[in-house]
């Protein structure tokens, strides 16, 4: 027995799957498509009509009243898609995104067009933290973090979570030229406001309505960035001067958002790991990035509910260590006894045998639900033994023989030790079986319990009688020993 504890042990610390959470089931799903910035709402458009044409094929969706709501934008529109009900379908939604992806994979190629999905509310995505000071570098170093993922098994929809900007026009004025005109950055600047955007004079009232005045070049001297270029600029003197005399154009993007994280500036590398439970995709993450050049000052880390997932692993043992602490003082005090408050804890580790493995062996990763399971195994096996233990310690005191009192024992409390048993595994096998929007988070539970309750049981019945007659039979002949030999002892 302690060397299938220790094994399951090795298990769940080396070859289990571990996970933050397991995740309701939605109905619902987004397909986002994503164009370069910059990006005409007409061929937005163009490009989500022909996603809504693929999903209007789909059997899970044609049957919905509302099948797919979408919403352009420029560059980045979302098409929200609506199932039906969990009951009335036989695949869930990740299996019905999984179908989808390959028809929209080849829709936009033409335009640059990435489309990805995403499930609300889901916890589904695993994400690279990207830090540095430069966003031109971060973006490189996300780019090449974003490119190894791609030879993940598992790993779908990776992308970066930074917007490279719209597209401008920088004017960059060449102070020396300026100067020897008299002018200044401020002057320019004030001036092609003036010109492009407009000044406002005064109002125009109406019986109601007070309406701007804007005074500015018509729009035939401002349509193009050669209209711009020939703008001119009034000097001090009175002078006009070419604004393409006195600065030079050039092309480039406009920061759309800064996002910092711990202080950082930081960029997201994302991706969905549909089926792929958390701690395989961290591992299979870093495998694909060793050896990956960073420059100083620049470094990445898994984040997400990565982070999480660890922490509570480590709250969890420490959780699991007060349990254990706070049964041995609770049967420590009932029997008057360690030796026996120990026989009994000795059902947790058999518990231990029967959960992990099952969870192993049904692909179920170690999430919240599974320590919640584990910890109240703590308290459920232990009473089958309290039940046996304490039979036998009223069969010993009256009078009967160490070896008879623990056989008697044994078979009359078989039957409510399986009865209390029973009671608790039957009543979670639905909750096991459940195919619910909710079973991904209540199932693992359930089937860490039964299957600690289960093996628990089963051993409680043989191996607990044998260790409490081998522990008295020590103890007698101990005894025995010290009253010949009149030396101290401790019992």
């Amino acid at each position: 027995m302690g060397t299938a504890a220790l094994l399951s042990v090795f298990l769940y610390l080396f070859v289990m799957e571990k996970d933050f959470l397991g995740t309701t089931e939605q109905n619902e799903f987004i397909v986002f498509v994503e164009l370069p910035a910059g990006a005409k709402l007409d061929i937005s458009d163009q490009v989500v009509r022909e996603v809504e044409q693929k999903l209007s094929d789909t059997p899970e969706i044609a049957g919905v009243v509302k099948t797919a709501a979408a919403r352009v934008e420029g560059w980045s529109s979302k098409v929200y898609v609506t199932l039906t009900p969990r009951s009335e379908r036989s695949r869930s939604v990740q299996d019905v995104i999984n179908d989808i992806r390959p028809k929209v994979a080849d829709i936009g190629q033409q335009y640059d067009a990435f489309i990805y999905f995403s499930e609300p509310e889901s916890s589904k995505e695993f994400f690279i933290d990207v830090f540095g000071p430069d966003y031109n570098v971060l973006r490189d170093l996300a780019s090449a973090i974003a490119a190894r993922l791609e030879n993940v098994h598992g790993l779908t929809d990776i992308k970066l979570r930074y917007k490279p900007g719209q597209p401008e026009v920088q004017i960059k004025v060449i102070k020396e030229r300026a100067a020897l005109f008299g002018l200044t950055v401020k002057d320019i600047a004030e001036d092609l406001h003036a010109r492009i955007r407009g000044l406002r004079p005064s109002f125009f009232y109406t019986d109601a309505n007070e309406l701007e005045i804007i005074g500015r070049n018509k729009e035939i001297f401002r349509k193009t960035v050669e209209d711009i270029r020939n703008l001119t600029v009034s000097g001090p003197e009175g002078d006009n001067i070419a604004l393409g005399q006195i600065s030079d154009f050039e092309y480039a993007l406009t920061p759309s958002e800064v996002w910092r994280k711990d202080k950082q500036r930081v960029i997201q590398v994302s991706a969905n790991r549909e089926k792929l439970a958390l701690s395989t995709a961290a591992k299979g993450s870093l495998s694909a990035l060793r050896g990956l050049e960073v420059k100083t000052g620049y470094y990445f880390q898994i984040g997400g509910d990565y982070v999480d997932m660890i922490q509570n692993e480590r709250e969890f043992r420490f959780a699991f260590v007060i349990m254990a602490a706070l049964v041995f003082i609770v049967l420590s005090s009932l029997f008057e006894s360690y030796t026996q408050a120990l026989i009994v804890m000795v059902t947790i580790p058999m518990a231990l045998i029967g959960s992990i493995p099952l969870l192993h062996f049904t692909n179920t990763p170690a999430t919240m639900s599974v320590y919640i399971g584990i910890i109240m195994l703590g308290g459920i096996v232990v009473s089958a033994a309290i039940i046996l233990v304490e039979r036998i310690n009223q069969s010993c005191q009256e009078g009967r023989e160490l070896k008879r009192a623990v056989l008697e024992s044994s078979w009359v409390r078989l039957s409510p030790i399986l009865n209390t048993s029973l009671t608790t595994i039957v009543d979670l096998i639905p909750m096991a079986l459940s195919r619910s929007d909710s079973a991904a988070l209540w199932a693992p539970l359930s089937l860490t319990v039964i299957g600690g309750a289960t093996v628990s049981t089963f051993l409680t019945l043989f191996m607990i009688p044998a260790i409490y007659y081998h522990t008295e039979t020590f103890k007698q002949k101990a005894k025995h020993y010290f009253e010949q030999t009149n030396e101290p002892r401790i019992l």
